[in-house]
């Protein structure tokens, strides 16, 4: 999660290439791919994270966890048809 935290800073700041370069890194060494754009909420853990795909539209929201072989996200529809946001239940 840290290399994520790192990416979606520079994602925002406007860093062109580091960002995905640090998600590509970050993936090749946990088996987990997270887009920079991503929105991930604290308190967010990932168990058994081989497979999980959390795409750009993805918004994650506090407390949420994760299994195996997950995805989120990332649809190719329009933002507004894309995954609706993960909730605290």
């Amino acid at each position: 999660m840290l290399a994520h935290r790192v990416a979606h800073a520079l994602h925002g700041a406007g860093v062109p290439v580091l960002p995905r370069l640090i998600a590509a890194v970050s993936r090749s060494l946990t088996g987990i791919e997270i887009h920079p754009a991503a929105a991930i909420g604290d308190g967010f853990f990932i168990d058994h994270g081989m497979g999980v795909v959390i795409g750009e539209t993805a918004i994650v929201g506090r407390d949420v966890t994760l299994y195996q072989g997950v995805t989120l996200g990332g649809t190719g529809l329009p933002p507004a048809s894309a995954t609706p946001p993960s909730r605290t239940t």
